[in-house]
């Protein structure tokens, strides 16, 4: 199973520096934009939006997503994106999963395969359903 994490951004902390979008290129020897920091409400980079005195500046990092270990993450000066999410095998997750068993019991309710798009990794997913039918109790 290959590593499926995510990317949060902080666009509030976004200063536009571009230092992402450099450490992205070196990274993977790429003269192409995996990741660009857009100017956001104007159609021209580092442009302010609205009328003076009450202008606005304010960027989007637009990332890729397809590192599992990504150099826009450390090269970030203001700490703007964040790596999130776990690998974890089956066992664990079952283990996981079964902390909650006293309330499963109570209520009569289970477990809900949901978040982003769990069929991508159906192999997964497959071998998690037969874990957790193994298990006592815990599959109706």
């Amino acid at each position: 199973m290959s590593k499926r994490l995510g990317l949060v951004i902080d666009q509030e902390r976004c200063i536009g520096c571009e230092a992402c979008t450099v450490a992205c290129k070196i990274e993977n020897n790429s003269l192409g934009h995996w990741i660009q920091v857009k100017t956001q409400n104007v159609p021209q980079k580092d442009t302010p939006s609205g009328q003076y005195p009450d202008l606005k500046l304010e960027w989007l990092p637009h990332l890729c997503n397809h590192c599992s270990n990504p150099p826009c993450v450390d090269a970030c000066p203001n700490e703007v994106m964040e790596v999130i999410g776990e690998e974890k095998s089956v066992k664990q997750l079952v283990e996981f999963v079964l902390r909650d068993k006293p309330f499963y019991d109570n209520s009569g309710g289970g477990i809900t395969i949901s978040g982003g798009e769990p069929t991508m990794q159906h192999e997964f997913l497959i071998e998690l359903l037969k874990a957790m039918k193994e298990q006592e109790g815990s599959h109706r």
